[in-house]
């Protein structure tokens, strides 16, 4: 019998053995695939400290333009970077999958990003209120920092698939950082279930601007998360305001985090906070 399945010709037998125009090419896994990248992810690891990077580089040459350092790779570099390269085929097979997600290794990484979103946000907060800035260097590390806090939620997305504890809690404390907390169930048990269609905020319609989705998703997934916890927790006996909540607390660690930097860095906290969140929520 002949089926076509993504674009190649499949014979099957009665017995469905199949046999593919590649057949005749040696499974990659069979070989044991090797990641020739491995040693190149651990700058997954010091793109969170970017804007830290930038602030070196600020206090040792004394250029403004290094305060938006995030901003020039992302925009700039980055694009470039992807254009001259193109796409990338070397994909690992799905026959590899199972043993790379047993190598330790790539998860230490991922673990190793969470305390330097921490100490990005941290280091900034401390920078803007003891340094004289201009409201365009302000801005300039505010966005860039809100573009790496937006990519914790790319780590709370692969954390929170897991099901180890300790992996589930690294997924609540990095999505703290940028006070999207709620993304952690929304994702998972809301986003999954009713991906494409319309119950769904986090599926953008045909034909919406990314403004209007965002105005939806925003709010939408929030409130879809806090139902998914209050139907839970209601089905345990237990309260919404439980503190088995886990919206409620990665919401709690948020608060904790901001306080406790409004209380050491001033007022200032009040603005820079708020631009970096919002920028991150964003990206």
């Amino acid at each position: 019998m002949i089926k076509l399945k993504n674009n190649k010709v499949i014979l099957m037998s009665m017995s469905e053995n199949v046999l593919t125009t590649e057949s005749l090419q040696r499974d990659p896994d069979a070989e044991g695939y090797v990641d020739r990248k491995r040693h190149l992810w651990v700058l997954s690891v010091l793109w969170p400290a970017t804007p830290l990077i930038g602030l070196y580089l600020v206090s040792q040459t004394g250029w403004s333009i290094w305060y938006g350092l995030v901003l020039i790779l992302w925009y700039g570099a980055v694009p470039l970077i992807d254009a001259m390269f193109g796409e990338d085929f070397s994909n690992p097979p799905e026959s590899a999958v199972p043993r790379l997600e047993q190598d330790r290794y790539y998860r230490v990484l991922t673990y190793l990003t969470v305390p330097i979103h921490y100490a990005a946000l941290i280091v900034s907060a401390w920078w803007v209120s003891t340094q004289p800035m201009s409201v365009f260097e302000f801005l300039a590390l505010a966005l860039s920092l809100g573009i790496v806090n937006g990519l914790a939620l790319n780590t709370g997305h692969e954390l929170g698939h897991k099901k180890e504890t300790f992996d589930r809690w690294m997924a609540k404390l990095v999505l703290a950082v940028v006070g999207y907390g709620h993304f952690f169930i929304e994702h998972n048990k809301g986003h999954h279930r009713d991906v494409a269609t319309p119950m769904d905020p986090a599926t953008s319609r045909m034909g919406e601007s990314i403004y209007s989705f965002s105005l939806r998703e925003i709010p939408g997934a929030f409130k879809r998360a806090w139902d998914l916890e209050e139907q839970r927790l209601s089905r345990c006996g237990k309260s919404v305001w439980s503190l088995e909540n886990e919206v409620l607390q990665p919401m709690i660690l948020t608060a904790v985090l901001y306080a406790g930097l409004l209380a050491f860095f001033g007022p200032l906290m009040l603005i820079f906070l708020p631009i970096q969140m919002a920028f991150g929520w964003w990206r």
